[in-house]
Order: structure tokens, then C-alpha cells, then sequence
């Protein structure tokens, strides 16, 4: 299996799961020039915009928080900004998540609010 497709199970994982939350996919592997956003994604409860970045490896992760380096940190902001260029969306908050699958054990680990993005809002 090509990285792409172990990409696109680990996303489709991902996206099993924030459903289940209740959440509403907007969208998935949203680029800019300056990066891409695994998947866009609705609170309709908290009217809520959520990027997620989705890791699929094969290793644990003790501290997804520092999983995304800032400078990933600053791609996936600005791809936001691009996003709601292009999208209507109705929200009140903005938050950035990180979701980690275990590829051995298929362990899903969510941190909701992985970074601070309020000086979007």
C-alpha cells in the first residue's frame, strides 16, 4: 500500500470517528500554496469550524500537542483563511484537533484544541 492510500485510510478512520461526535464533514484534504488541512469539519452543537490533522503511523505518540510543529502550525492557519475565502460557514469558534491512529492496533487518540488559533476569530 502506497503512502497515499495508508494516508487516505487513516483519514477515513478519522472521519468515522468525528461523525460518530456528531460532527459534520465539510471537507477533506484542503490545500493552499502554503499547505493542506486533512479534513474541515462542523459542531453544528457549538457552531464550531474544526481542522484536523490526521496522523496514521505505526508508533505511539506520548504528546500529540507537539506533533504539529509550528510551522505546520501557520500552513494550516493560513489554509483556513483560505478556506473561509471560499466558503460560507457559519461559526463562532474555531479549533484545531489532531487525531493519531495506530496503524498496528487501529488506537485512535483525539486531542481536541491540539493549538491555539484564536487570533483567527
Amino acid at each position: 500500500m502506497n503512502s497515499r492510500n495508508i494516508g487516505t485510510q487513516g483519514e477515513d478512520l478519522a472521519v468515522r470517528h468525528l461523525t460518530q461526535q456528531g460532527l459534520q464533514i465539510m471537507s477533506r484534504n484542503v490545500y493552499s500554496v502554503y499547505g493542506e488541512v486533512d479534513i474541515f469539519a462542523y459542531d453544528p452543537k457549538e457552531s464550531e469550524l474544526i481542522a484536523v490533522e490526521v496522523k496514521f503511523w505505526n508508533s505511539l505518540v506520548e504528546s500529540l500537542e507537539y506533533v504539529i510543529t509550528p510551522e505546520k502550525q501557520a500552513r494550516m492557519i493560513i489554509t483556513l483563511q483560505e478556506f473561509l475565502t471560499h466558503h460560507e460557514v457559519d461559526y463562532r469558534y474555531i479549533r484545531f484537533d489532531v487525531i493519531h491512529i495506530d496503524r498496528s492496533t487501529y488506537k485512535l487518540t483525539h486531542l481536541e484544541g491540539a493549538f491555539d488559533g484564536s487570533s483567527l476569530q
